[in-house]
């Protein structure tokens, strides 16, 4: 878990790939994000490993932002399912992207008391 220390900026999204700088052949990608904020919630309930929570708060803050979702409700930026390391276009869906949103917010919501 050193990976999300490390490669948030201030955006708390990461980057398509973690050991690259921004730029053009790099972007953000909202998919990885809300993977990796999931396997956070999920290691802090299942094996109580809480020192990355507030990373994936941030995250999935972010994320909970109208900035990352088109009006139907798909996620972006995210990688083209169908031309991997390129970004999808603004509305094009990635069945991926939207499964790892969904476990982030099933993750999340175990973490958070009724």
């Amino acid at each position: 878990m050193i990976l999300i220390n490390n490669s948030q900026d201030d955006t708390n999204i990461f980057l398509n790939y973690a050991d690259r700088d921004l730029n053009s052949n790099n972007f953000y990608d909202a998919a990885s994000t809300a993977l990796l904020a999931s396997t956070v919630y999920r290691a802090a309930k299942i094996l109580g490993q809480t020192e990355y929570l507030p990373q994936a708060e941030r995250s999935r803050k972010a994320l909970s932002t109208p900035a990352h979702f088109s009006p139907e409700g798909v996620l972006f930026p995210v990688v083209d399912p169908y031309h991997p390391g390129d970004p999808a276009g603004r509305g094009q869906i990635s069945p991926e992207a939207q499964a790892f949103v969904v476990q982030m917010y099933q993750a999340w919501n175990e973490m958070t008391p009724v």
